[in-house]
């Protein structure tokens, strides 16, 4: 208590939490892939008429791949959308957050049953936001921002078995 920055938890007498998360994925996924997925909750603190704090907005979620070449090859673009958060608990040091969007964009490619090999850009359009949960600088409205674009190579090895059997 008392040391800057932290935050003290406490239980409510009386909280509502609803809300819904949903998706979706098409069922004929041997080429075309596509997944949507959405979240919302909302929190009401009963005892102070107030909203609960640490709440995220309403989320939406998109991803859309193809794979070519009996799934060697699979480029996929994936987007994320997040509204304004404007249910905030103001006694608890919360601040309204603006909505935003990101793009992700991957290309990975499959040599062996086992080991895939991405290469990436996160938040393509290099876009400028921050998430309604990050903390912000202590002792100032300053929100601390997600990263800008990023570019990632990744190399993924489900199973050592294609060493045992010989790389063919």
């Amino acid at each position: 208590m008392g040391i800057p920055g932290v935050k003290q938890f406490m239980n409510v007498g009386q909280a509502r939490l609803y809300g819904f998360e949903a998706s979706w994925q098409n069922p004929d996924r041997r080429k075309l892939h596509l997944q949507l997925s959405a979240a919302y909750t909302i929190g009401d603190n009963l005892d102070s008429g107030g909203d609960l704090p640490q709440i995220p907005p309403f989320e939406v979620d998109a991803r859309l791949s193809y794979r070519f070449w009996r799934g060697r090859l699979i480029p996929q673009v994936s987007w994320r959308g997040v509204s304004a958060q404007n249910r905030v608990a103001e006694s608890f040091g919360e601040t309204r957050t603006p909505g935003f969007s990101v793009t992700h964009a991957t290309l990975s490619a499959v040599p062996y049953r086992d080991v895939t090999f991405s290469f990436g850009v996160k938040n393509l359009f290099d876009k400028n936001y921050y998430e309604h949960l990050n903390r912000s600088v202590t002792g100032s409205t300053t929100p601390i921002y997600d990263p800008g674009r990023s570019v990632f190579f990744e190399v993924k090895i489900e199973s050592f078995r294609f060493l045992r059997q010989g790389v063919q």
